[in-house]
């Protein structure tokens, strides 16, 4: 069963009290999460575990907060987001409202964009997700027996008659795990 928009918002609200040890009531829909709620830059990494354990999601590495858009002086010049800066961070962020940055594109000003409101849009787009290409619970995963594995270690091709295993076919090695474990191949899988 799909989460409503109002549940979406106070499981986020939870673990943003719970990262940030903040009030409940300071937790509202524009709050910026560090200049209102005073979250530094490891609070973003329990953020991102908070959410991901709450949600039984998987955050990648700068999907929520991009971290690497900042460096680049291809998108940076003169503390400002360039054009090609401003749609790769449109690219990268569509749950962020960029209407009022892209006016004074201001590098000093890109945290104001992550706001409890963002982070609610971003949950709601990865759980439109097709449940197949979210990770389920560790209790509910078929995993191979440790008979199974070469001794090398990862997922045997073939069995020893030289036949493709059970759900597995010629493909990418994460590919053959993740149709093994989860049924399904999702969009942008290897």
């Amino acid at each position: 069963m799909a989460l409503s928009r109002d549940e979406i918002a106070d499981k986020v609200r939870e673990a943003l009290v719970e990262a940030l040890g903040v009030d409940e009531d300071e937790v509202t829909g524009t709050a910026k999460i560090g200049a209102d709620l005073g979250a530094e830059s490891i609070d973003y990494l329990d953020i991102v575990f908070r959410l991901e354990k709450a949600f039984n999601i998987k955050i990648p590495r700068g999907d929520l907060f991009p971290d690497n858009i900042l460096s680049s002086e291809e998108f940076v010049q003169d503390n400002r987001l360039t054009a090609k800066g401003l749609a790769e961070l449109k690219a990268r962020m569509p749950h962020a409202d960029l209407a009022e940055f892209e006016k004074n594109p201001n590098v000093q000003d890109i945290a104001d964009l992550f706001t409890v409101e963002m982070i609610v849009r971003y949950i709601e787009l990865k759980l439109g997700e097709p449940a197949a290409c979210r990770p389920r619970p560790a209790e509910a995963r078929e995993r191979p027996s440790v008979s199974d594995h070469k001794p090398r270690g990862g997922f045997p091709r073939r069995s020893p008659a030289g036949a493709l295993q059970p759900g597995m076919r010629d493909a990418p090695r994460g590919a053959r795990f993740r149709e093994a474990t989860w049924g399904t191949r999702c969009a942008g899988s290897g």
